[in-house]
């Protein structure tokens, strides 16, 4: 294990440096007193919203912890726990976090990732929703820079990491793993071809959407593993673009231990996100050329 890392910074030498910045962030985050922590602004009616299941919940308070260390805080952080997790099963690193801003939502359904967003979504709904992921150590600006580029276009879905969705020369879709990857273009207008990936932090004006388009069908069906996937159509269905947040970090540190690799290698590598994506396209009646025009999309 030490030998294959070892190698691994030979050959990427840039890598120890990352490295060096995530051991001192995974400090900070796991020093840092909260108990005089009142400086920072609080963003009213914003709220970050994750989920966490099994062994992950064993080192989600590491995660949550640097979402209540941002420089504008948001209103709450809430943690979506499904029906099979009790609360006598919790580490008190978790459990004491609540008196600093978390909220721990049990007693859901099990929708998989899709708990990160959906429960809160019709909780909350003239909010602002920022969903983050259980196994990453976000960086101190995370919510301010989506805050900011939201404030630019507020009707619009923001994420700090974007794919630019592809298609070849006759307009047809291409598969999954040739869109633009990490789209940066600080300049470039929100569009329906920018595809929010949840992980770097995206940001939800909820009051924009119409709920009762959320299609609990698909989520429980094929769009199960590809949450954001699920949530491009639901965005197509509602006519809102998608802009990207300038930030420097679009990709906030791993955390050690169970990693959610496992389901975006199968999504990815294995081909699942094509097939979902033909199966959401057909479910909708869409063709390629819609994620260019202005449409509405019903579920059939």
């Amino acid at each position: 294990m030490l030998l294959r890392k070892a190698a691994r910074y030979v050959r990427h030498p840039s890598l120890v440096g990352f490295e060096i910045e995530r051991r001192s962030r995974l400090r900070e985050v796991s020093k840092f007193d909260f108990r005089p922590y009142t400086s920072a602004p609080i963003s009213n009616n914003t709220y970050i919203s994750l989920t966490s299941y099994g062994a992950r919940l064993n080192a989600v308070h590491m995660a949550i912890r640097s979402l209540l260390m941002q420089s504008v805080r948001p209103s709450k952080v809430l943690l979506y726990l499904d029906e099979s997790i009790q609360r006598d099963t919790l580490s008190d690193d978790l459990l004491d976090l609540e008196q600093y801003g978390l909220e721990i939502r049990m007693g859901y359904e099990d929708l998989g990732p899709h708990k990160k967003y959906l429960f809160a979504f019709q909780e909350f709904p003239d909010s602002l929703i920022i969903t983050a992921d259980d196994d990453l150590i976000y960086p101190a600006d995370m919510v301010e820079s989506l805050l900011t580029a939201h404030e630019a276009v507020p009707y619009c879905v923001v994420a700090r990491r974007c794919h630019l969705i592809g298609f070849d020369a006759a307009g047809d879709l291409l598969p999954y793993e040739k869109w633009g990857w990490e789209h940066k273009d600080a300049f470039s207008a929100p569009s329906r071809r920018l595809l929010a990936t949840g992980g770097a932090g995206t940001l939800y004006p909820v009051a924009a959407f119409d709920l009762a388009s959320l299609d609990i069908e698909a989520i429980r069906g094929v769009a199960w593993p590809a949450d954001d996937l699920y949530l491009k159509f639901f965005e197509l269905a509602n006519g809102i673009e998608v802009a990207y947040a300038p930030n420097r970090q679009n990709h906030p540190y791993q955390l050690e231990g169970p990693r959610s690799d496992a389901l975006c290698n199968a999504n990815v590598a294995g081909g699942r996100n094509d097939a979902i994506m033909a199966e959401l396209m057909c479910r909708y009646g869409l063709s390629p050329s819609y994620f260019e025009e202005g449409y509405r999309v019903t579920s059939s």
